[in-house]
């Protein structure tokens, strides 16, 4: 959060842009973060939440082309171009062989502009799920691919590929897949 970037000197006191942080430094922090934890060989876990695609327009930054009509379509666009950059970059780190990289959304796009029919309501026979990518699995065998889940079954998922044991036919209400 912005408070621990404040805190640590990353940002002044009354900095606050967005939500309060745009992506464009969060993801550069993120790097130093992961390397600081990388040094200290030992597993270690790094979540980063990315703000700028928020509905409904999210934060256009300098780095955005501004080639769509909704500035939501740009800053997704943006915001998959870095993300991507970021993997990238971990894949170039030592520590890759042993890194799984889970990238999932929190919600499915909010607009009605894509999956909506041209009376601005929502297409009821969509399969739409949240966005969700596993990168770096070791055992493709154990995903069961485009099956019905709900977003409670990605932390089951996760623990089974990072091969922790559990003694229960799931973990809270979700289910491995």
């Amino acid at each position: 959060g912005l408070e621990y970037w404040r805190q640590i000197g990353k940002v002044p006191n009354d900095y606050y842009v967005w939500w309060g942080l745009e992506d464009k430094k969060l993801v550069e922090y993120a790097k130093e973060e992961i390397l600081t934890l990388a040094k200290q060989n030992k597993p270690f876990a790094f979540s980063v939440f990315f703000e700028d695609p928020h509905f409904p327009n999210g934060y256009v930054c300098e780095e955005c082309e501004k080639k769509h009509v909704r500035s939501i379509h740009n800053v997704y666009e943006c915001t998959s171009r870095r993300v991507g950059r970021l993997v990238e970059w971990i894949k170039e780190q030592a520590f890759y062989e042993d890194t799984l990289i889970v990238i999932l959304g929190d919600h499915l796009y909010m607009g009605d502009d894509l999956y909506g029919d041209d009376r601005g309501g929502l297409y009821l026979n969509h399969n739409r799920h949240a966005y969700n990518v596993f990168i770096n699995t070791k055992d493709y065998s154990k995903f069961s691919k485009n099956r019905s889940y709900c977003t409670f079954d990605y932390f089951p998922t996760i623990i089974d590929l990072l091969d922790i044991e559990y003694d229960a036919p799931g973990l809270g209400i979700g289910r491995s897949l």
